[in-house]
């Protein structure tokens, strides 16, 4: 899969990285299924955040 090197990802990364459409992040984030930092009215995933959500995509 993608490259974790960084300590915080956008939405578009998040999604590039696991092979989903931006949308399905943005409803993960809304219904507090990703746990998120916002910075200014951006949305940061943190690295070990995406690597939770990769662990159970190949779950």
């Amino acid at each position: 899969m993608g490259d974790f090197t960084r300590d915080f990802y956008t939405i578009p990364q998040v999604a590039e990285l696991l092979q989903v459409h931006e949308n399905t992040i943005y409803r993960l984030v809304r219904a507090k299924k990703i746990e998120h930092y916002k910075v200014g009215a951006q949305i940061r995933i943190s690295a070990s955040e995406l690597e939770k959500l990769k662990v159970e995509r190949e779950a």
